[in-house]
């Protein structure tokens, strides 16, 4: 992850990619810590419609996590490609 983190970084000098790179990594702590919380025995959340209740949420933030490290990758993939015409004729 984080030699993929320098090469987004060095690559994308598009400070709106990096913008979407810096919320992708907010997501994910978010989530990992939502999950780190999970796994310890708290007393705050030992009853289960609280522990079920975070489950969708730390996945959301997940997937939420993932999705501008794909838009980045992609849009910038297509940032640094040539244009290709297909002649239908």
């Amino acid at each position: 992850m984080g030699l993929y983190m320098w090469f987004i970084w060095k690559e994308l000098d598009i400070p709106r990619y990096r913008l979407w790179i810096a919320a992708a990594l907010v997501g994910l702590v978010a989530a990992v810590g939502l999950d780190a919380m999970e796994g310890m025995d708290l007393p705050s959340l030992g009853s289960y419609p609280v522990r079920h209740f975070l489950k969708p949420v730390e996945e959301t933030l997940e997937m939420l996590g993932n999705t501008p490290f794909l838009l980045t990758f992609s849009r910038g993939l297509l940032h640094h490609t040539q244009k290709v015409f297909i002649d239908l004729t």
